[in-house]
Order: C-alpha cells, then sequence, then structure tokens
C-alpha cells in the first residue's frame, strides 16, 4: 500500500495507492482497501473490453465489498442500498443499459448503474447457478482470460461452461436492457375448507417501462406468515405479466411478503425506500421553505445542494451546459421534461395539495423556527451540535417527504457542507464543527407485502364462487 496526498484510491499492477483519509480510517469497511486489492485480478490481471462495457466495477464491488457485508451477516441490508440507491437516482425514463456503462465519471446516477445495477445482477447469477457452480465460473473466467482483454460476453460464456446451461437470456434481460422490473402482489384470497386446511391464491404482477415492456424471468423469494409465528419459504418463478400462485396450508396465512431480503435486481415499492436526505434531495421537484426571520447564511446550502442537478441524472436540465442559477423565490418548477427545478415558496405554499401542479415532491424547511415547520411534524430536539439535517415522511402523503436544516451559525453552514455528501443514506446527521456528533437512519418495510384480513362473505355476494366458500378472507396493503 502507498498513501499519496490526493483524495482517492488505486489499483495499480502489484500495489495499491491510498489518499489519506483511507489510511487513517477508523473501520475497515470504511476504506476501500479490500474493493482495490480484488480489482488485483478484475482490471489488472483481466483487463476490461470497454467497447462492450464495463463490467470489472461490478464485479469487483460483489466479490469484495458486497461479500465482506455478506459474511458479517449484513448482506440483505448492502442489498437494499444498491435498490434504493438506484431506484433514487435514475428515473425509469433515464434508465440505460448495463452494457452503456464505461466509466462513474463522478456522476451518481452512473454510479449506481456500473457499480449497483451490475453487483446484484451478479448476485441473482450466483442464486440461479449456486455457490459451487457461480465461483467455479468466476475462476474460470479469470484463469481463462488472464492477461487478455475480457467482454460481458467472455462472462456469459465461462458461466455457461461451469453452470452446464445457457444464460444468453439471462444476459440478455440485465446486460442489453435498461428496463426494470416492477412487481406487485394485486391481489391475496383465502378460504377455509371443511376438513379444516386452507387453500391461498396470490397474484402477483410485473411490468417494465412503457417502451420495454417485455416480461422479466424472475425467481421470485415469497414468504408465508402464520399467527402462531411459524412462517413458510419458497422461490417462485415469475416470467410473465400476472402470475397466480394457489397454495394449501393447515393454517390460515396471516401475511405474505415478497422479496424482503431484497434479492431481485427490481423498482422498489414506495413503502420500502427509507425517508433519507439522498431520496429528499433527488426528487424531481423540491420546495424550500424560507421566512423572514431566517437567517442569510441558509442561502449557500440551497446553492450547493441545487448544483447535485450536474451529477444526478433525476436533477439534470435539458441544457446540459447550463449552470444551476441560484434559486429566487419566484422561480417555478418547469414542465420540461426530464428537468427539475428548486422552489422557494412561504408558508402558505409549503403544502400544496395533490392535485395542484406546483405540488412540490420534497418540502426543505429551514431553521427550526421557521413558522411552517409544526405544520408538517413534532421533530426531535435538538442535539449538542451546531448543523443538523432530518428527514422524515410527509405527514399526509406517504410519498413525499419533508426535510428541516437548522444551523447555528454560518460557520456551521461551511463546515458542514464540506462533509454532507457522505451522508446522503441517513435520515438524520447532527454536526459539530463538521464532525458528526449523531446518525441514523429510519427503517422501512422489507419487501413487498400484504396482509390477511378476516371479512363478511356479503363482502363477495356479487360471486356465486365466493358465497359458496365459508370463512372467506381477502388482503389489505401493510402500512
Amino acid at each position: 500500500m502507498v498513501e499519496h496526498i490526493p483524495a482517492g484510491a488505486h489499483s495499480l499492477p502489484t500495489y495499491i495507492v491510498l489518499g489519506r483519509k483511507h489510511i487513517r480510517a477508523e473501520a475497515w469497511e470504511d476504506a476501500p482497501l479490500d474493493h482495490e486489492i480484488a480489482h488485483q485480478w478484475l482490471g489488472n490481471m483481466v483487463f476490461t473490453d470497454y467497447s462492450s462495457g464495463n463490467w470489472n466495477e461490478g464485479l469487483t464491488l460483489y466479490v469484495a465489498d458486497y461479500l465482506s457485508s455478506e459474511a458479517a451477516g449484513r448482506g440483505w441490508e448492502c442489498r437494499r442500498r444498491m435498490l434504493t440507491g438506484y431506484g433514487n437516482n435514475i428515473p425509469t425514463s433515464k434508465a440505460t443499459p448495463l452494457a452503456d456503462f464505461i466509466d462513474r465519471d463522478d456522476n451518481r446516477a452512473a454510479e449506481f448503474v456500473g457499480y449497483s445495477k451490475s453487483a446484484m445482477v451478479f448476485h441473482m447469477l450466483r442464486r440461479n447457478l449456486g455457490d459451487t457452480r457461480f465461483f467455479a465460473g468466476l475462476r474460470r473466467f479469470v484463469m481463462g482470460h488472464r492477461f487478455r482483454v475480457a467482454s460481458w460476453h467472455d462472462i456469459r460464456k465461462s458461466f455457461e461452461d461451469a453452470g452446464g446451461r445457457p444464460l444468453d437470456w439471462f444476459f440478455a434481460q440485465w446486460v442489453w436492457r435498461s428496463a426494470s422490473p416492477n412487481l406487485n402482489i394485486v391481489s391475496i384470497e383465502a378460504h377455509e375448507l371443511a376438513g379444516g386446511d386452507v387453500d391461498v391464491q396470490a397474484v402477483i404482477t410485473q411490468s417494465a417501462q412503457a417502451q420495454d415492456r417485455a416480461a422479466f424471468r424472475l425467481r421470485v423469494p415469497i414468504v408465508w406468515r402464520f399467527a402462531g409465528g411459524q412462517s413458510k419459504h419458497e422461490t417462485v418463478a415469475v416470467d410473465t405479466e400476472r402470475t397466480v400462485l394457489r397454495r394449501s396450508f393447515a393454517d390460515m396465512p396471516i401475511e405474505i411478503a415478497l422479496d424482503e431480503e431484497f434479492d431481485v435486481f427490481r423498482a422498489l415499492h414506495h413503502t420500502e425506500f427509507q425517508p433519507t436526505i439522498e431520496r429528499l434531495l433527488t426528487r424531481e421537484r423540491i420546495a424550500y421553505v424560507n421566512d423572514k426571520a431566517v437567517p442569510s447564511f441558509y442561502q449557500p446550502v440551497i446553492e450547493r445542494l441545487a448544483q447535485l442537478d450536474r451529477r444526478v441524472i433525476a436533477m439534470r436540465t435539458e441544457d446540459k451546459g447550463a449552470r444551476v442559477s441560484r434559486p429566487t423565490r419566484t422561480r417555478r418548477f418547469s414542465d420540461a421534461a426530464g428537468s427539475r427545478r428548486w422552489k422557494a415558496v412561504d408558508a402558505s405554499e409549503a403544502d400544496a395539495p395533490a392535485t395542484s401542479g406546483m405540488r412540490a415532491d420534497s418540502v426543505l424547511v429551514l431553521d427550526r423556527a421557521n413558522p411552517v415547520l409544526t405544520r408538517f411534524i413534532v421533530w426531535p430536539l435538538t442535539s449538542a451540535g451546531d448543523f443538523e439535517i432530518t428527514v422524515a415522511p410527509h405527514p399526509r402523503d406517504a410519498q413525499r417527504l419533508v426535510g428541516l436544516i437548522h444551523s447555528e451559525s454560518e460557520a456551521a453552514v461551511t463546515a458542514a457542507l464540506e462533509v454532507m455528501p457522505a451522508f446522503w443514506r441517513f435520515t438524520r446527521v447532527v454536526l459539530k464543527e463538521g464532525k458528526v456528533v449523531e446518525k441514523s437512519v429510519a427503517d422501512s418495510p422489507r419487501g413487498i407485502r400484504k396482509q390477511f384480513t378476516k371479512t363478511n362473505s356479503a363482502d363477495f355476494a356479487d360471486s356465486e364462487t365466493v358465497r359458496n366458500r365459508p370463512g372467506r378472507w381477502r388482503s389489505g396493503m401493510r402500512k
């Protein structure tokens, strides 16, 4: 390992160059050392054929960063982070094929394509083949392409040889398609049989982008839960737009959960997203609320956050060469496709109804003394810091977010702006003189869930079949 003054980490043949902050990281998982060591094989020994896409960053992320998290029992958390980061930063209309990824080039959206989606693809390939065949295919690929340029096609052939099965369909839908499957449980029904058993039916749907509607071939984990704490796990094939599951159980289930370990690359349901700083700032329309009493030193915060327009696909303007100008109180949201704008509002505009064309997807309140704050939520007491940012669900619309930024001084703002980009995945961050004194992430439901709720058979009176089934149950979305 070689320490150097500039930031960043690099893997060069036989040695690793690390920046000073990485050498001095408090925990090894906060440093990119294992990632750069893995690049000795992937990138330095097997070269990347960039003409067909950069595969080595996602594979390196998987065998280094991800497998380290999995070994520590945090694999599902890492997978959720990859899916939420992708969903936050890449709107459906801006998705690109994995084969088009070359380099992240300081672009968060490109990073989540070439790193996160790619790592999830290798995770699904591993689930498809099993550990023995997957790691055999990985060794075959590395040893068979030493000091040679390799492509996604070479990866496919290596895993086909190790797995003994064709995988052209798998790579076609995950590497060369830009769409992501959108899964949902649209209905569940159950009824008790005369002998005491229970028949259950669940309908799972999947959809993709309007311009790419072909169904994906998926292996989706499902959990059935019962009142006594028992559960039944299974993996089902979902390869059409509508998949009907029929099962019989000895007891009545109380809930069905789809992909709660985040094993499938998919568009997350809005309930699965944690209320984080990243999600707040990557929504299409953001309103920030000023007040006459709010100090002027908050303006640099807005300017810095608005500059993210140049780095995140969801925030880019149509004019790619334009710089984001200083937000003003008269700015309005743009209706141009693919663009977004910040809007300064007063208290009366802060909570525009859903029917309003000016409704903000995120509302950012500046300063705890701002009178509009109490209209949204009772915020946690401030701690021993001089700068804080906190995010919470909108109290009247679960798909929207409200954020609070509070600072004690201009110096606190300046210090916070230097370190804030490192904390996008948190819900609440409190700093003092630019150093973290508190950070936390709010939880959210894992997977797509529906609960069974008892109902009277009269509710199904329009169906002769239903009327003849005693003890009918139906579903309700878990809140």
